[in-house]
């Protein structure tokens, strides 16, 4: 199954890549990437081993680390990242972004 960044996963990933290189060096951007290729992978081969998002019947969550989690879909035979959110952030913020892809 194809995986497919939306525009907006893209830049929060860029973001947050160029984040922790500037901040926290190369070793925490090289190990913050592995686990995104970790989670992906897992996604890839069990599109729904994570739970659902709240009451979505498509919006999965996988948590990357403590401080990101990855929400997707399936559709179209194709995994969809539609963001990656920083778990600080407002949850009414996430809901409203995850509302403008259903």
């Amino acid at each position: 199954m194809d995986i497919y960044f939306t525009p907006l996963a893209q830049e929060r990933l860029d973001d947050i890549v160029e984040y922790l290189d500037i901040t926290w060096g190369k070793v925490i951007k090289k190990n913050f990437l592995s686990e995104i290729t970790r989670c992906l992978k897992l996604i890839s081969i069990t599109p729904d081993l994570f739970p659902l998002f709240e009451d979505s019947q498509e919006v999965r969550q996988c948590l990357i680390t403590y401080y990101n989690t990855m929400y997707y879909r399936v559709k179209n035979n194709q995994i969809q990242i539609l963001t990656i959110w920083d778990n600080r952030m407002d949850p009414q913020t996430l809901k409203f972004i995850l509302s403008e892809f259903d």
